[in-house]
């Protein structure tokens, strides 16, 4: 089951990939694909916060908006990762 993490307006579903021995983080409230890993809960909160930035660094440069799922989507996406096991690579 999959764990959820916020920083600041922004959803990741948490999961432990087995075949790493690290965590895995899918941002689960925006249309585009943000992933991030870390061997520890410190890490992983790190690698959050860089992956968001680095989104909205490239959002900026390429001047569009980063698109927000709604609420239907986000469930979705739960949902599928609760099918899948958790486990999803990038």
């Amino acid at each position: 089951m999959a764990t959820k993490m916020k920083h600041g307006n922004y959803v990741a579903t948490i999961d432990y990939d087995p075949d790493l021995g690290k965590f895995f983080g899918e941002v689960i409230n925006i249309s585009d694909v943000v992933t991030f890993y870390g061997s520890s809960v410190a890490e992983l909160r790190r690698e959050f916060a860089r992956s968001i930035n680095a989104h909205l660094a490239y959002c900026k440069k390429k001047g569009i908006q980063p698109s927000e799922r709604s609420e239907r989507e986000i469930e979705r996406a739960v949902r599928r990762r609760r099918w899948t096991g958790g486990v999803r690579r990038p």
